[in-house]
């Protein structure tokens, strides 16, 4: 990892040379092997190698390739990633499926081709098999915003969503006939905790908060001008928050891709919004760090104090500097300050916790 942060820090890391692919595949892999259980993450780390590649191959000519670099630094920084590829074996399969069935679906809304249409229902009919409620309710309102929304809309009425009904019945009854031993998943309308896990879902996004609301934000205003762009991520929003799936990461990192690309153009209309939302987020990390250093020492002594400030400062540091990036118009600073913010408190967290706060996280509902 540090060979490939030398060559991205020594070259022109967007337009010449490729090595922020290269940056981005082994940050997803420090993020999501390093710090879990080897043999348990290897399957879902290798569905999330084929998520993005398939992202970055057929998502390339709709979203743009620029932004899609972004895409993949963000999402492979995602404080989510370690939680999912250690405790969880169904979520990344669902993921990879709805993301295929969502790319597969744009290509065709943009040039109806049979195999478009073979692609969008083997993924959504693997999807379905797997969790058919969160398919059915991520892909039909997504689908639904698109046909009305979008200009060429009526080109989906070709890939015959009316079949979906004897797909999620065979679903169904697939995963009633399941037995206990089969996959499991986190992000499930079943589960009790689903109010939760929808909240960490946002919470995985914090060192990009400041873009991530600049980018709903543009994404509901442009509405009313059919901005291409904007009802393309209306829909999968949309889509992405009533299934509450692994999904929802996928558009959250899309959004802050795009804002990361523009936010040092001439006009750019959401500049303050994302600073104030960046200081005011690491004010209030820093702030309640501090009674947390006051609570872990009072609880767990020395270690519980040495433990938190580690803790802290992995994620403030880096954020930190971030933040000088993006006032200092530096914008290499600013993109990989926020990223490695993420990556050193989730590798503070595995490696430098501790067996009580392994204890600590083995209690949570999920």
């Amino acid at each position: 990892m540090l060979l490939t942060l030398a060559s991205l820090m020594s070259t022109d890391w967007i337009l010449k040379q490729p090595f922020w692919l290269a940056f981005a595949l082994v940050l997803l892999a420090c993020n999501s092997l390093l710090f879990s259980d080897l043999n348990a993450s290897v399957p879902g780390t290798l569905v999330l190698f084929a998520g993005l590649g398939a992202t970055y191959w057929l998502g390339k000519k709709f979203f743009g390739r620029e932004t899609l670099f972004y895409f993949l630094l963000v999402f492979s920084a995602s404080l989510l990633l370690p939680l999912v590829v250690q405790k969880s074996v169904g979520d990344p399969w669902v993921w990879l499926c709805l993301v295929l069935t969502v790319l597969a679906s744009l290509a065709w809304l943009k040039q109806p081709r049979w195999y478009w249409r073979l692609g969008a229902w083997a993924a959504f009919s693997a999807a379905l098999f797997l969790q058919p409620l969160e398919a059915l309710i991520t892909i039909l309102p997504l689908a639904l915003f698109w046909r009305f929304r979008h200009p060429n809309g009526r080109q989906l009425d070709g890939l015959y969503l009316w079949i979906a009904g004897p797909l999620i019945a065979a679903g169904v009854w697939w995963w009633q006939r399941e037995q206990p031993g089969g996959p499991d998943f986190l992000w499930s309308w079943s589960s009790p905790q689903w109010p939760s896990l929808f909240g960490i879902q946002w919470l995985a996004m914090l060192p990009w908060l400041g873009f991530l609301a600049a980018g709903l934000v543009e994404i509901v205003r442009n509405q009313s001008k059919g901005e291409e762009w904007s009802v393309l991520m209306g829909g999968i929003v949309l889509g992405a928050m009533s299934g509450n799936t692994l999904f929802l990461q996928w558009a959250f990192a899309l959004i802050i891709a795009k804002q990361l690309q523009r936010f040092f153009m001439p006009g750019y209309p959401y500049g303050n919004l994302v600073k104030t939302l960046t200081l005011l987020h690491l004010m209030a990390w820093l702030l309640l760090g501090i009674l947390g250093l006051i609570y872990s020492y009072s609880e767990w002594g020395a270690q519980g104090f040495r433990t938190g400030m580690i803790l802290i400062l992995a994620y403030w540091i880096p954020g930190f500097f971030g933040a000088i990036g993006m006032y200092g118009k530096d914008h290499r600073l600013m993109s990989l300050g926020l990223a490695f913010s993420a990556l050193l408190f989730s590798l503070a967290t595995r490696v430098r916790s501790g067996p009580w706060l392994e204890k600590v996280l083995n209690e949570l509902p999920f």
